[in-house]
């Protein structure tokens, strides 16, 4: 079985099923892991949500991620905090689930069932990076900037491999690279679609490490 990760799709339909149509993903032989960020920036959010909720009933494993946990915020707990931050997104989806709330609140539903990480054999896959002590849910959506900095021999003793998206690969390099981020127990699988002049979106395959990029228009 490969096992297959992608992150912060980020309203970008069109390149995430042609990656999808790239690598052949089967979900009657394959595992699909997204983790995350699968709205806003890009030109079909909704679009991707569908897709999503389909992929979901077909075994693909969907995770929460900060864009989702934003609209949770925004329309399920009356936070306009969170709204106010929402709507300075390009192509936001704000203004079309005040005008179609029955959408807004099957998507709301759907992002509310997402779970905030999950574990596949050696790997442990969240949004934006991990607690290793399990404590803190939040982080692995909201971000956990101690994660990039728990000690490689803290990692090591989980015997766990960390698969995140939220940071984009480019910021995570040493040398600035838009190449995969591996560590030996940390794979950085977001490359900046929609956040950077030059972000991608790719996908990858766990076993092998491979990744397959595509440029959003």
């Amino acid at each position: 079985m490969r096992l297959f990760a992608i992150s912060n799709i980020h309203g970008y339909y069109d390149e995430f099923m042609a990656l999808l149509d790239y690598v052949q993903y089967d979900p009657c032989s394959d595992q699909l892991f997204i983790l995350g960020g699968l709205v806003d920036y890009g030109p079909k959010s909704l679009e991707v949500v569908e897709e999503c909720i389909r992929l979901q009933k077909e075994g693909a494993t969907i995770l929460r991620g900060q864009r989702e946990q934003l609209y949770i915020n925004a329309f399920a707990c009356d936070h306009f905090p969170s709204e106010e931050t929402l709507c300075k997104t390009k192509n936001t989806l704000v203004y079309f689930y005040h005008d179609h709330p029955s959408i807004k609140d099957r998507h709301i539903e759907f992002f509310r069932s997402l779970p905030f990480y999950t574990e596949y054999g050696d790997y442990v896959l969240s949004h934006a990076g991990m607690d290793i002590n399990y404590k803190d849910n939040f982080a692995y959506c909201l971000g956990n900037r101690d994660f990039f900095l728990t000690p490689e021999e803290e990692l090591k003793k989980t015997g766990k491999i960390y698969v995140f998206g939220y940071t984009p690969v480019f910021v995570l390099n040493p040398d600035h690279s838009h190449a995969l981020f591996k560590k030996p127990h940390l794979i950085g699988i977001d490359f900046g679609a929609g956040r950077h002049p030059l972000g991608t979106l790719a996908i990858v395959e766990l076993g092998q490490q491979k990744y397959y990029k595509i440029k959003v228009a």
